[in-house]
């Protein structure tokens, strides 16, 4: 092999500016680099045809009435930046604090979306999913909760992230008409009964725990879901979509 192509091959990569390192770094933005790969976040867009048309996806739905699908663990994540209320922990914009930083990396490539504009481009990625579902599926929107104390005191800084019931249900309202998303998910934390019985008025369907993010211990007494509170609120929340609430 010529000498020169033997250096062509070796070669020293070319130069990588600073502003190039920093990024990579991290600072103030942290990308994942593993494996030559560079987990950036995308942005929202179709699902390919190659994909949406593949012969195992068709004999998946084969069969299937799209109207009796009723997907029921759909996150909302947002930023609040359109005013929907949404909150995301400023700890995981921080390289102080890498964890937090890491997982809202794979947060925000997992949905398709950046830091800007992300309530709406969230939602516009989310639609475009939907429209790739069969026709008349439903999807359950979730709301996520505070991390609370034992006193039921609210703990921001121990909170990952807010979604409102109350966003959750207008977005699944306002869709309602054309999309078929009118069920939402609300998320009470435990011995919240008035805000449980808020979301069940509401047309909650259901309720989203996660206790090790919102603070609660299962076995505490107040997450008993036989008790009154518990009982009454779940007999309107448990209802199928399309069914009378009131």
């Amino acid at each position: 092999m010529p000498a020169s192509a033997s250096r062509s091959r070796h070669a020293e990569p070319p130069p990588v500016s600073r502003r190039a390192r920093r990024e990579h770094a991290g600072v103030g933005r942290l990308q994942v680099l593993a494996g030559g790969w560079i987990l950036a976040p995308l942005r929202p867009r179709e699902l390919p045809a190659s994909l949406a048309h593949h012969a195992l996806l068709a004999k998946v739905w084969q069969g299937l009435d799209g109207a009796q699908l009723w997907d029921c663990h759909v996150h909302l994540l947002g930023s609040g930046d359109s005013g929907s209320g949404c909150w995301v922990n400023p700890r995981m914009d921080s390289l102080l604090h890498p964890i937090e930083s890491l997982q809202k990396s794979f947060y925000l490539n997992a949905a398709c979306v950046t830091d800007n504009d992300m309530d709406s481009a969230y939602v516009q990625r989310l639609l475009a999913l939907h429209a790739a579902f069969p026709k008349g599926a439903r999807l359950m929107l979730l709301a996520f909760d505070w991390h609370y104390n034992a006193n039921g005191e609210r703990v921001a800084e121990l909170s990952p992230f807010y979604t409102p019931n109350a966003y959750a249900q207008r977005l699944g309202a306002r869709a309602c008409a054309t999309l078929r998303m009118d069920c939402f998910g609300a998320s009470v934390s435990c011995g919240r009964h008035e805000a449980l019985e808020r979301a069940a008025q509401g047309g909650a369907r259901a309720v989203k725990w996660l206790p090790a993010a919102q603070g609660m211990d299962p076995a505490d007494a107040r997450c008993d879901v036989s008790t009154p509170h518990w009982h009454a609120s779940s007999c309107r929340c448990s209802r199928m979509p399309g069914q009378n609430l009131r």
